[in-house]
C-alpha cells in the first residue's frame, strides 16, 4: 500500500456559541487544516491538524499548511506499512513541527486501520475503556454568569469544567473560581487555566485566596 498522492483542504470552522474568550486572545474561528492521503489501490485515509489560533502555542495554520508542503512530496511513493519509518522520512524532509506531522500521522493510522481490518486504537497498542469523560470550557466572562453557565454543563452531564481566567482584573478571576466552586462543589473537578496571563505573584496570590477550592491550575503564567 504506497502513496499516490496528498491533497490538502483548508476549512474555517466558527466557535460554536460565539467568541471564545482566552486571557491572550479572542477566538471567533478556526482554522482548520486537513490532509487527505490516496493511495495506489484507492483506499483514502484523513487527517487533521488545528492550532488554537495564531498566540495559544506556537503553532499557527499558515505554518501547518508551509510544513506540509515542505513534507509531502516526499512521502509520494512511500510505502505506508510501518508508522515510525514514515515519521523517519518525515523528519528527513522537515525537522521538527510535529503540530504539522500529526495530520500525516493521523491519515497514515486511518489507512493501515483500514488496510488491518482494525481500529486505530488497536494499532496504538488496545484500548483501556470505550468511554473517555468529556469536559466544557467556560471563557474569560463574569463570575455570576460564568458559574451559572458552569451549574448547567454540569447538570447536562459534564464531568469536569475548564475555568478560564486571566487577561483582567484578578479579583474578578478569585471570584469567578468561587463563583463556579460554589455553584457545583464536589460535583465536577474544576481546572483554572490562565492561558499565560497572569504573572507569577498574581498566580501566586489567586492560589492563596482560593485555597480551600480543589482545583488543577492550568498555564498560569508565561513561562
Amino acid at each position: 500500500m504506497r502513496v499516490d498522492r496528498i491533497n490538502v483542504y483548508s476549512a474555517q470552522l466558527p466557535v460554536k456559541g460565539g467568541v471564545y474568550r482566552m486571557a491572550s486572545d479572542d477566538v471567533e474561528s478556526l482554522d482548520s487544516t486537513l490532509v487527505e492521503i490516496v493511495t495506489e489501490d484507492g483506499l483514502t485515509g484523513w487527517g487533521e491538524t488545528c492550532p488554537i489560533g495564531p498566540v495559544y502555542q506556537p503553532h499557527h495554520a499558515l505554518g501547518a499548511r508551509a510544513a506540509i508542503a515542505e513534507i509531502a512530496p516526499g512521502l509520494i511513493g512511500a510505502e505506508i506499512a510501518s508508522i515510525r519509518l514514515l515519521a523517519k522520512q518525515m523528519d528527513e524532509r522537515l525537522n521538527g513541527h510535529g503540530y504539522a506531522k500529526a495530520a500525516f500521522d493521523m491519515a497514515f493510522l486511518d489507512l493501515l486501520g483500514q488496510k488491518l481490518g482494525v481500529p486505530v486504537s488497536t494499532l496504538l497498542g488496545g484500548a483501556l475503556t470505550d468511554r473517555v469523560p468529556a469536559y466544557y470550557s467556560l471563557i474569560v466572562g463574569p463570575p455570576d454568569e460564568t458559574a451559572r453557565i458552569a451549574a448547567d454543563k454540569v447538570k447536562a452531564g459534564y464531568p469536569r469544567l475548564q475555568v478560564k481566567i486571566g487577561g483582567r482584573n484578578l479579583e474578578e478571576d478569585v471570584a469567578v473560581v468561587h463563583k463556579v466552586w460554589e455553584a457545583v462543589g464536589y460535583k465536577a473537578r474544576i481546572a483554572v487555566d490562565g492561558n499565560r496571563g497572569l504573572t507569577i505573584a498574581s498566580a501566586i496570590h489567586l492560589d492563596r485566596l482560593c485555597h480551600a477550592i480543589p482545583f488543577v491550575f492550568e498555564q498560569p503564567c508565561n513561562t
